[in-house]
């Protein structure tokens, strides 16, 4: 019989090479033991039924023992979910800043948590409002035998796990970050997406906390990222600096006060009768000359949103252009009488 004279070396070689260009499927024991044991459990079934699970661990200065203010670890929870909600939304094509997302999508990517506390740590278990069989499955229980894999995937499936991606996408962010895959990321997904980032990031690193963030989903992969409070300092400045987290708007109405030099600010009726303030402290002074109560104006405007200390939304709107609108009638043109 012949021998085979291939060394170990040659044969990892082997595998290495047949494996290359594959989706790794396991990081850790645990997910060889949980996938194997998910394609055990739903071998023969033909729609997905078992649920995805999440794991948030806050860690770090701002946590003692295994408390932390409860003001604190709110708002980072409340900041993940609109994460979540917002890349759902940027999935479907809505990126707009300053309103909601749909009710659909707000419904299907809404998280429970359960807690669970752990020496010098919490621990938060996460899991769908919404059951897999209910969205997944046709409601009159008709069933496909061409499904794809992507057919179990639920909404929040996919928004945590492409949330967590371009998390981990921020903590390796280069010392020149332009042209980053980070800052690429977040420009497909639009400023909703850039803002809730940079406002989570922001939360993590003003309390204090480390980040330990999973996603399971059913026979895939699992999503994981860690997250050090100096990273997501670093994260949401360069997301400000980017001003990727800005929606620009157009913006016409009436003046209603003119601002001082300190404040620099217009309040403007708007067309519709609502009012805005906008600050104009960038335009240049042949802009803004002459302009008085009562002027008709059209701007051009960034917007952007931010929660405050005390988890209050705030839109804030800077000029970037301003423009008179000339309000003269046009003269009525009286046909000549023949």
């Amino acid at each position: 019989m012949a021998s085979d004279e291939r060394t170990i070396k040659d044969i990892e070689d082997i595998i290495v090479r047949a494996s290359a260009g594959r989706e790794p499927t396991w990081q850790t024991a645990d997910d060889v033991a949980r996938i194997s044991f998910e394609s055990l459990v739903t071998d023969d079934e033909i729609a997905r039924t078992l649920p995805s699970l999440g794991m948030l661990r806050l860690s770090g200065p701002g946590v003692s023992l295994h408390s932390a203010p409860l003001s604190d670890v709110t708002r980072i929870l409340q900041g993940l979910q609109r994460v979540a909600t917002a890349v759902a939304a940027a999935g479907v094509g809505d990126m707009e800043l300053g309103r909601q997302a749909s009710s659909s999508v707000t419904t299907r990517t809404r998280l429970l948590i359960a807690g669970s506390p752990a020496p010098g740590s919490l621990v938060f278990n996460l899991s769908p409002e919404t059951a897999a069989v209910e969205e997944v499955r046709d409601p009159a229980g008709a069933v496909s035998m061409f499904r794809e894999k992507s057919d179990d995937d639920q909404e929040i499936d996919k928004a945590m796990s492409r949330a967590i991606d371009v998390i981990g996408a921020g903590i390796e962010l280069p010392a020149v970050t332009d042209g980053s895959e980070f800052l690429s990321d977040l420009a497909e997904l639009g400023p909703r997406v850039a803002s809730s980032i940079r406002d989570f990031a922001r939360g993590l690193h003003r309390y204090g906390f480390d980040l330990d963030l999973e996603w399971r989903q059913p026979r895939r992969p699992t999503h994981r990222v860690h997250l050090a409070t100096y990273s997501a300092d670093r994260i949401a400045s360069v997301i400000e600096s980017s001003h990727l987290d800005v929606d620009p708007v157009t913006i016409e109405g009436r003046i209603l006060t003119v601002s001082t030099v300190q404040n620099q600010e217009w309040l403007i009726e708007q067309t519709d009768g609502t009012h805005v303030s906008i600050k104009h402290s960038d335009l240049p002074y042949d802009q803004t000359v002459g302009i008085a109560t009562d002027t008709r104006v059209r701007i051009e405007a960034q917007m952007k949103t931010s929660v405050s200390n005390a988890g209050v939304t705030k839109v804030t709107y800077e000029a970037t252009s301003v423009q008179r609108l000339d309000d003269a009638q046009e003269p009525e043109v009286v046909p000549d009488n023949q």
